[in-house]
């Protein structure tokens, strides 16, 4: 299963820019990164004022278009 998709199974709020995932920062998403080797940027949005955590290169869903676009 992708980060992606285990982030999205495990309820996280995500978003993205282009092909980085953005997750709220909270203890599940922080563990699901650790799982599997990744480690995310912290940021405050300025649009929730929350807590995220970026993720380049990891929103899978801008990588599916690229491919089905080639």
């Amino acid at each position: 299963m992708s980060l992606y998709t285990e982030l999205r199974y495990a309820g996280c709020t995500l978003d993205s820019h282009e092909s980085d995932l953005y997750v709220r920062d909270c203890t599940q998403a922080r563990a699901i990164l650790k799982a599997n080797g990744c480690i995310g940027s912290i940021f405050r949005s300025e649009v929730d004022n929350q807590l995220w955590l970026d993720v380049p290169f990891m929103f899978e869903p801008f990588w599916d278009a690229k491919t089905r676009q080639a």
